[in-house]
């Protein structure tokens, strides 16, 4: 049976994959201010299209991620560890041992901080807590810092 192109170039990837991505990744290195300064200058020519993609597709991709994490940390179904809360739209991660706020602020946001979770194979010391919960944990424990 012959094979398309496509089906040998899929295969000559899979075969080559290291080198290739090795080639990139060095041509990226290379060339990192140009096309850094190529893909300003795309974003700036097609700013319109970019935010409307960003609008319709990041938020799903974000939502994908929350489930994703709240799944991992609540063990099968996301839910509050402490009361049992389900509603996805209240629930939260809370650092066990304190700290959540400065932890969020260094990262930058909440999104980076989900991102953060994945990237560092959902480490130790986090638990999903529903909103009601984790404020009842901040005034139990004190945790009263500048929010500003």
């Amino acid at each position: 049976m012959r094979r398309t192109k496509a089906e040998y170039d899929h295969e000559f990837y899979l075969r080559h994959r290291v080198p290739i991505l090795q080639r990139v990744k060095e041509y990226y290195m290379d060339n990192r201010e140009q096309r850094l300064q190529y893909a300003r200058n795309y974003y700036l020519e097609h700013q319109e299209q970019a935010l409307k993609y960003a609008r319709e597709h990041g938020k799903a991709r974000h939502a994908v991620l929350k489930y994703t994490i709240f799944t991992h940390y609540s063990n099968g179904e996301p839910r509050c560890a402490h009361c049992g809360f389900k509603d996805i739209r209240a629930l939260s991660i809370d650092h066990i041992n304190g700290g959540g706020t400065a932890h969020r602020r260094s990262l930058g946001s909440s999104e980076k901080f989900y991102y953060w979770l994945k990237k560092n194979n959902f480490p130790d010391g986090f638990q999903v807590l529903c909103m009601n919960c984790q404020w009842i944990k901040r005034h139990n424990n004190s945790e009263f810092g500048n929010f500003a």
